[in-house]
C-alpha cells in the first residue's frame, strides 16, 4: 500500500511539474484527457478509481510519459510518442514505420492489453494506464505522425508571432512546437468565460459542447476507429485508420500554410497560419479525448482491474514494461 501511494504522489508530482515537449503539450493532453473523462461509462470510471486514484485522475496522469522518457529509467520509451514516415510518405505503414510495435500506434496496443491482462500488479496497471492516455493524445497530433526527414517538424526552424509568451511558455521556434502547444495556447486565450484569464477548462468545456452540436454526426464515426478494443487485430486497423488520418491532416494543413505553400526554414507563421490550423487542433483535441474514451470504455469494462482477473480469459506472461523494447505477446 506504501509502495502505491509512493507511486501515485510520484505520478501527480510529474503532473504538476512537466512542461509539455513531446506530444501535445501540458494544455492539449489535458484537455483530451479532461473531454475523455466525460466521456467514461460509470463502469470505466469505478475501475480507473480503482486503479488510478479517484476523480480527476485521468486528466492528472495525462501529462506523466512526458517527464518519464527523460529519465534515466524511461529513456527507452521515448519513440513511442510519434510514427515517423519516411521523405513525404505522408501515410502510415505498420510493417515500414512501427518495426516490432516500436512507435505510438504500437504502443497503445501493446499497453491497452496490459489494461485488462489478469494478474498485472495495480503499479504495472498503473503505468500501462498512463501510457494509453497519453498516447491517444500523441496519436492525433498532426506532428507527431510526421516525416523522418525533419523529425515531425522539430527540424523546420521557424518564427511565430500569433501566440503570447504566457505561463511560463515561449513563442515556439520549431514547426513541430507550433502544434504541441502555440495554437492551443491562443485558441484557449480566446475562448470567452467571462473570467480575467482563460484555462485549459474553458477550452475543453467548449469542445464538449461542439460534441453536441457541430460534430455531433461524426462522433459516432471517430468512436468507431478504435471500437473493439480488446480485439487486437480490430483495434491495429482503427489505429492504422487514426495514423493515416493524423498523417493527412499533417502534410495538408500542418507542412504547408494557408496559400498551400511549403513551409521551409526560417518562415514567419502569422495569423493566417493560426486560423488555418486552430480549426484542426480543436478537432483533433476533440476526437482523440472522443477515442480514448471509446477505449478506455472498451478495455475497461467487464473485466478491467485486479479486482475482476477472473472474469478475463487467462494469458501469457505479464509484458515487460521496463525494458529498452517492448515485448509483445
Amino acid at each position: 500500500m506504501a509502495e502505491r501511494a509512493a507511486c501515485r504522489h510520484a505520478l501527480l508530482a510529474a503532473a504538476g511539474l512537466v512542461s509539455g515537449v513531446v506530444g501535445w503539450g501540458r494544455d492539449g493532453h489535458t484537455i483530451t484527457a479532461h473531454v475523455a473523462d466525460s466521456l467514461l461509462s460509470s463502469q470505466a470510471r469505478e475501475a480507473l478509481d480503482r486503479d488510478i486514484g479517484g476523480a480527476g485522475a485521468l486528466t492528472d496522469v495525462s501529462v506523466w510519459c512526458d517527464g518519464y522518457d527523460h529519465t534515466a529509467a524511461g529513456r527507452w520509451s521515448s519513440q513511442l510518442h510519434y510514427i515517423n514516415y519516411p521523405t513525404h510518405e505522408c501515410r502510415f505503414d505498420w510493417q515500414r514505420d512501427c518495426g516490432g510495435d516500436q512507435c505510438n500506434a504500437g504502443a497503445l496496443v501493446n499497453f491497452s492489453r496490459q489494461v485488462y491482462q489478469p494478474g498485472l500488479s495495480a503499479d504495472r496497471r498503473l503505468m500501462a494506464l498512463r501510457f494509453v492516455i497519453h498516447m491517444m493524445g500523441d496519436i492525433h497530433q498532426p506532428m507527431h505522425v510526421g516525416s523522418k526527414l525533419d523529425h515531425g517538424g522539430n527540424l523546420i526552424k521557424i518564427h511565430e508571432n500569433f501566440s503570447a509568451a504566457v505561463d511560463g511558455h515561449h513563442r515556439a521556434n520549431n514547426l513541430h512546437a507550433v502544434w504541441d502547444d502555440s495554437i492551443v495556447i491562443r485558441a484557449i486565450q480566446e475562448v470567452p468565460s467571462g473570467k480575467p484569464s482563460n484555462d485549459w477548462h474553458d477550452l475543453s468545456a467548449y469542445l464538449l459542447k461542439a460534441l453536441s452540436t457541430d460534430w455531433k454526426d461524426e462522433v459516432q464515426g471517430w468512436r468507431d476507429a478504435v471500437a473493439g478494443a480488446r480485439d487486437e487485430q480490430l483495434l491495429r486497423s482503427g489505429l492504422t485508420e487514426v495514423a493515416q488520418e493524423t498523417a493527412h491532416i499533417g502534410c495538408s494543413k500542418a507542412y504547408v500554410d494557408e496559400h498551400n505553400s511549403t513551409i521551409k526554414q526560417g518562415k514567419t507563421l502569422g495569423e493566417g497560419y493560426y486560423e488555418w490550423g486552430k480549426p484542426e487542433v480543436l478537432r483533433q483535441l476533440a476526437k482523440g479525448g472522443v477515442r480514448l474514451a471509446q477505449l478506455l470504455n472498451d478495455l475497461l469494462e467487464g473485466g478491467s482491474s485486479a479486482g475482476d482477473a477472473e472474469r478475463v480469459p487467462p494469458a501469457p506472461e505479464p509484458i515487460a514494461l521496463y525494458e529498452p523494447k517492448l515485448i509483445v505477446v
